[in-house]
């Protein structure tokens, strides 16, 4: 993985390479059951409840809960997808809060 960031422009750029067909990356970034799967781990947090509205310009959200039970949530808004079978970027999506108290979650 390799990844900058713009803190100027409030951005990361992160490029990972994944030994998976294109469409099950696909999935795994815009199915909600396969994201509640993944996003996150029981020592971190796990997320449930997610919304996703593909369209460019869609929102994007889910709920989360830390190992001591504290509730908090993600949110975003999509900024470009590409079709399930093309390399390279498929979903682009913009952050909002990661948390309740807007401290970064590790993913």
């Amino acid at each position: 993985m390799t990844a900058t960031a713009n803190v100027e422009q409030g951005t990361i750029n992160a490029v990972v390479d994944i030994a998976a067909r294109p469409e099950a990356v696909f999935r795994a970034l815009t199915d909600p059951k396969e994201l509640e799967a993944w996003w996150g781990s029981e020592d971190t947090y796990r997320t449930s409840d997610w919304k996703i509205d593909l369209r460019v310009g869609g929102q994007w959200s889910c709920a989360a809960k830390d190992p001591s039970g504290g509730d908090s949530d993600g949110q975003g808004r999509v900024l470009g997808r590409g079709p399930a079978a093309a390399p390279g970027v498929h979903v682009a999506t913009e952050l909002g809060r990661l948390c309740a108290d807007d401290r970064a979650l590790r993913a």
